[in-house]
């Protein structure tokens, strides 16, 4: 059980609950979980793997937004009654999801105000954390937004754990999509990391020592 799990036992259970008419998902490599147009009904919790949620403007052109592992919430936006979900969220590698009818949730948490209390801070927690990483990016250069978000990702499942450090799958691209920087730019800034022996990249991988960054960060 993750830590997340484990601070917010009481709300993951309500979501497993057929109360709620909570669902399993099986999810296969690169199978969406929504599109931007679909119609925002469910929100979502990870419950085993990796999804990464993109804004999406058309087809060709998409911004990573974050990734996201077991524990973590998504598509909240069900919870505001928006028409559309207006994100892209993907499975990378086999993924498992639970999708929790907003409705249901609602009508459980009608009797339940402590429960009720506690996601409220569960999702302002997770809303705080989005905007003061957002926010941060914006103030620093491109080489400090690189390190940050290496990082960020270093905890996430898209990196494992190797001798000397985390191994990140993640193209130059993927990276330049979730600081908001040409790939060109963030391929140049990972070449000076490489030259002062902070990372080692291979086709789409990154290796790195998380602690050795967080000491310059």
């Amino acid at each position: 059980m993750t830590e997340s799990m484990q601070n917010n036992a009481g709300i993951f259970d309500l979501l497993r609950t057929p109360e709620v008419g909570s669902r399993l998902l099986n999810l296969s490599d690169g199978q969406s979980v929504f599109e931007p147009d679909d119609a925002a009904t469910d929100f979502f919790l990870v419950e085993k793997g990796e999804i990464r949620l993109f804004q999406s403007a058309g087809k060709a052109q998409k911004a990573l937004l974050t990734i996201l592992g077991s524990g973590e919430l998504f598509g909240l936006s069900a919870l505001s009654r928006p028409e559309i979900y207006g994100k892209l969220a993907i499975s990378v590698g086999e993924s498992i999801v639970r999708a929790v009818p907003a409705e249901g949730l609602n009508a459980a948490l009608v009797s339940r105000g402590g429960l009720a209390v506690e996601f409220i801070k569960l999702l302002a927690r997770q809303l705080n954390r989005r905007w003061t990483e957002g926010s941060e990016l914006f103030s620093e250069d491109c080489r400090a937004r690189v390190i940050r978000k290496l990082i960020e990702f270093a905890d996430s499942p898209a990196a494992q754990r190797v001798a000397g450090g985390v191994e990140l799958r993640m193209t130059h691209a993927e990276l330049a999509q979730a600081i908001g920087a040409a790939r060109e730019t963030v391929s140049i800034c990972l070449m000076d990391l490489r030259r002062e022996n902070l990372v080692v990249t291979r086709r789409n991988h990154v290796m790195y020592d998380p602690d050795r960054l967080r000491q310059i960060s």
